[in-house]
């Protein structure tokens, strides 16, 4: 959590998130390497953050060799790094266990003068048309990211409860129809209680959700 008195006072906080892209791979295996992923422009205060959906619970993310701090739900995985010289990236995703149909990332990075500290970890999932994180924290010149993944219901739809509008930056599907995706915000206001909500319009298998804000 963060100290919102301390944010304020410092007024340096500008997450400036950007969605950089998306790759995926689709050999059947457990673990992934993605050789020479787009990270952006080098920075002394870049994050980068990578996020990962595949048929196995995440449990690691590196970026050149280096752990990001990460956060897994089923299987779906959000890291970041402070990663501040080069603009390329060997990036390797870990599963734990089985063989997965394919594995998916999304690239995002963010800057600041003085640092950004993350805000706030929400993460659900389960067998239900609708599926939400609530109680999700944000300040002003910040950003937040999720992703998702379900099977594939004819269609979904995604809801914010702040007014800022949400991008979904991309999403596709696995072999099996199983629908992967990413959502970022820049957010504008300071809340204790945002609600991010992903409905899909048929079906009940499990949804995966992880929402990080900085």
């Amino acid at each position: 959590m963060f100290n919102r008195a301390g944010a304020i006072a410092g007024e340096l906080f500008d997450a400036d998130l950007q969605y950089i892209g998306a790759t995926v791979n689709t050999a059947n295996q457990t673990n992934y390497t993605f050789s020479g992923v787009d990270i952006g422009v080098a920075s002394d205060d870049r994050i980068v953050i990578v996020g990962s959906a595949h048929n196995f619970g995440c449990t690691s993310i590196t970026i050149d060799g280096v752990a990001t701090t990460l956060v897994a739900r089923g299987n779906c995985g959000l890291g970041y790094l402070s990663v501040p010289s080069g603009t390329t990236a060997d990036i390797v995703v870990s599963t734990n266990g089985g063989t997965n149909q394919n594995c998916r990332i999304w690239v995002y990075t963010m800057q600041s003068v003085s640092g950004i500290p993350l805000t706030h970890v929400g993460e659900n999932d389960g067998d239900t048309a609708s599926l939400s994180v609530s109680g999700i924290e944000t300040r002003p010149n910040g950003g937040l990211v999720c992703v998702a993944q379900f099977n594939d219901g004819g269609g979904f739809t995604e809801t914010w409860s702040g007014p800022e509008t949400i991008t979904e930056d991309q999403n596709g599907l696995s072999e099996t129809s199983i629908r992967q995706m990413a959502h970022s915000i820049n957010t504008e206001q300071f809340t204790l209680s945002g609600e991010f909500t992903i409905t899909r319009l048929s079906g009940t298998s499990a949804i995966r959700l992880i929402v990080i804000t900085f």
